[in-house]
């Protein structure tokens, strides 16, 4: 299988330190590795209405694998995703990074 390296994808919202969607780069993974898509489930809600903060954690059929907090869902959802993907050996902010295979290796 060719190298492909990974390139930014659509923002994931102000204040964000990169413009990558993460979740979309571990779906992509997942997809082609474990034949499935990871899931993502909110574990807690904290303050009010108008300033709440979101806990989320994206799992594998090995349990947990990415934990993330947010201002919203979506938020978390890709704080837990690149969690993930840091945790994986894939992401590693600051350096290229390319996949062979699903798996991790350094330009």
């Amino acid at each position: 299988m060719a190298t492909r390296e990974l390139e930014p994808a659509m923002s994931i919202g102000p204040g964000a330190d990169n413009s990558r969607n993460y979740k979309a780069i571990l779906q992509e993974i997942f997809q082609k590795k474990e034949k499935y898509i990871p899931g993502y489930q909110v574990v807690s809600e904290t303050g009010p209405d108008h300033d709440k903060t979101f806990v989320v954690e994206v799992s594998s059929a090995s349990g947990t694998i990415g934990r993330g907090t947010g201002k919203t869902k979506k938020e978390a959802e890709q704080a837990a995703a690149k969690d993930a993907l840091s945790r994986m050996g894939v992401w590693a902010p600051h350096e290229a990074t390319a996949i062979q295979g699903g798996e991790a290796r350094d330009r």
